[in-house]
C-alpha cells in the first residue's frame, strides 16, 4: 500500500485559485512490499518557476501506486507494440512540445511544414486537459503524397529540438536528461513509421495558407493560440 501526500504549489505570478499548471512528481521508499510515496506540485524535468507553498495535506492511500501513474502523456505507435511507447509526466511533455513547436517554427518553410508544427503544437495540454497531450503516430496528420518529405522533416525537427533551437525563447531550462531520451524515443516511433501505416482516411492532406505566428515568441501558432504564451 503507498500512503501519499499532496502539496499544491502555484507559480508566485498566479491567483491561489488557478491550479491548472501545478504538477506532480512521484518519490517512493520501498519498505519491503509497501511503499511510501510523496507526491510534489513540481516536478526536477520541468518549467522550474518563483512557486508558493499553498498546501501539505490530503493524505491518499491507494494499492501498489507507482511513479509511472502519472505518466498519463503516451506516444505510442499501436501498429507496432514491440516498440516502446514515450512515456511522460503532464509537465515533461509541456516541454517536450514546446522545443519541437521552437525547432519545427525555426526550419518550417512550406505550408506544408507549418501545417506539421502546427499540429504538434495543438497538444496544448492548456487546451486539450493536463494529461491528454499524446498521440498515436498514425493520427499526425499524414499525406501520402507528401509522406516521404513529412518524415524528413520530423526528423529534421527532432535533431534541431536536441540542438536546442531558440531554447532561448523559453522562460524555464529544460531538463536534458529526461528530455532527450523522449525525442530520440519520438524518432524511434515516426523512423518506423511506413506509408502503408498511413490511416486510409488520411487526416489532413493539403493546406494553402501560411499560419500565423506569435508577435511575442515568434513561433507557429494552433488554433488556440501560442503554446508558449498559454503555458505562461
Amino acid at each position: 500500500m503507498t500512503a501519499s501526500f499532496f502539496m499544491r504549489v502555484w507559480p508566485a505570478d498566479r491567483k491561489s485559485s488557478d491550479q491548472s499548471d501545478w504538477r506532480r512528481a512521484s518519490v517512493e521508499h520501498i519498505f519491503g512490499k509497501a511503499s511510501l510515496g510523496f507526491y510534489l506540485a513540481v516536478e526536477p524535468s520541468l518549467k522550474p518557476r518563483p512557486c508558493v507553498f499553498l498546501f501539505c495535506l490530503t493524505p491518499i492511500f491507494a494499492v501498489n501506486r507507482r511513479a509511472s501513474t502519472f505518466m498519463a502523456n503516451r506516444i505510442t505507435f499501436e501498429a507496432r507494440p514491440d516498440l516502446p511507447d514515450v512515456r511522460m509526466s503532464n509537465g515533461l511533455a509541456a516541454v517536450f512540445i514546446d522545443v519541437l513547436v521552437l525547432a519545427g517554427s525555426s526550419l518550417a518553410q512550406t505550408v506544408r511544414e507549418q501545417a506539421l508544427t502546427a499540429w504538434i503544437a495543438s497538444r496544448d495540454q492548456t487546451v486539450l486537459g493536463i494529461g491528454a497531450a499524446g498521440f498515436d503516430i498514425a493520427q499526425i496528420p499524414w499525406s501520402f503524397a507528401d509522406y516521404a518529405a513529412d518524415r524528413t522533416f520530423f526528423f529534421r525537427m527532432i535533431k534541431a529540438a536536441k540542438s536546442k533551437t531558440a531554447w532561448e525563447k523559453l522562460d524555464y531550462l529544460p531538463n536534458e536528461q529526461v528530455l532527450m531520451p523522449c525525442l530520440h524515443c519520438f524518432q524511434t516511433l515516426l523512423a518506423a513509421f511506413t506509408l502503408e501505416d498511413i490511416p486510409a482516411y488520411e487526416p489532413i492532406s493539403s493546406f494553402t495558407v501560411d499560419f500565423e505566428r506569435c508577435q511575442k515568441h515568434g513561433i507557429i501558432k494552433h488554433a488556440h493560440g501560442c503554446v508558449l504564451c498559454n503555458g505562461q
